[in-house]
């Protein structure tokens, strides 16, 4: 198939841009964790309805308006919860990966799982480190893939060290928990370099 676009002397109207996945995923996330929220103009895509079923699993109640193009977002999250959480991300590994130290800030024991392309992704890393600050974290195999079960401990902050060589994810994610804990917290970035900046900066700006 061809299409032939002639040329016009002026254009004039109005384009509505598709919502971002990466920001919606974020502020619902984000959200999720406290106060009252207008999300405008929130993705319609499968992982960015992942994220907002994780945000009910974190206690926040949510409402869409305006043929569901807006969200709004009313937060409840009580980190000494202690009821038993079981949460499917479906294939979003990045809800997984924000989602997974939010779930271990809680007293609670929680167990998460996904289908998939999820299934034998790594996330060893950000296990490590969440062991590292005090929460007993394990997922399935040696990449620490779904399901990940989180039982006793307690998250703590001080100095965390994270490979940014392997994924922007595991940084953002601890960006996001790191205001709710008692201690200080550096996050020491380890590796050669840090990839995709743009994303751990979309993480800040949310934040």
């Amino acid at each position: 198939m061809m299409l032939v676009v002639q040329p016009a002397r002026a254009l004039k109207g109005t384009v509505f841009l598709p919502a971002s996945k990466s920001y919606s995923i974020r502020a619902v996330l984000v959200a999720a964790c406290g106060g009252h929220s207008a999300i405008k103009n929130f993705s319609s895509c499968d992982d960015a309805q992942r994220a907002v079923k994780a945000a009910h699993s974190l206690g926040a109640s949510t409402q869409f308006s305006n043929h569901r193009k807006n969200l709004s977002v009313t937060a409840n999250f009580n980190i000494n919860k202690d009821s038993f959480i079981k949460v499917n991300v479906g294939e979003s590994g990045t809800v997984l990966r924000f989602l997974l130290p939010l779930l271990a800030l809680r007293r609670s024991q929680s167990s998460i799982t996904g289908k998939g392309t999820l299934v034998g992704r790594p996330n060893k890393f950000l296990t490590q480190a969440l062991r590292r600050m005090g929460r007993n974290v394990k997922g399935q195999g040696e990449k620490e893939s779904v399901p990940i079960k989180i039982s006793s401990g307690a998250l703590k902050g001080g100095d965390v060290f994270i490979d940014g060589s392997l994924s922007s994810q595991f940084i953002s994610a601890l960006l996001i928990v790191c205001p709710f804990l008692k201690e200080n917290t550096r996050l020491r970035i380890t590796g050669r370099q840090i990839v995709s900046k743009p994303y751990i900066a979309m993480t800040q700006k949310v934040l």
